[in-house]
């Protein structure tokens, strides 16, 4: 019984690791052209700008 029970609190766990804790998504449509992307007229304290795609340094 005392193993089910820490059973199931490491499954609740690990599912609210992975599933996160944020259910904030971008909101903004931002899109990188010829290597640059202007981001200067979004209010970055209010909004989340996804960085997605390849990126090379």
């Amino acid at each position: 019984m005392y193993i089910q029970k820490q059973l199931v609190i490491v499954i609740i766990t690990i599912l609210l690791t992975f599933t996160g804790c944020s259910n904030q998504k971008s909101n903004t449509n931002v899109v990188a052209e010829h290597g640059i992307m202007d981001i200067s007229q979004i209010h970055l304290n209010k909004s989340i700008v996804r960085l997605d795609g390849q990126w090379e340094f």
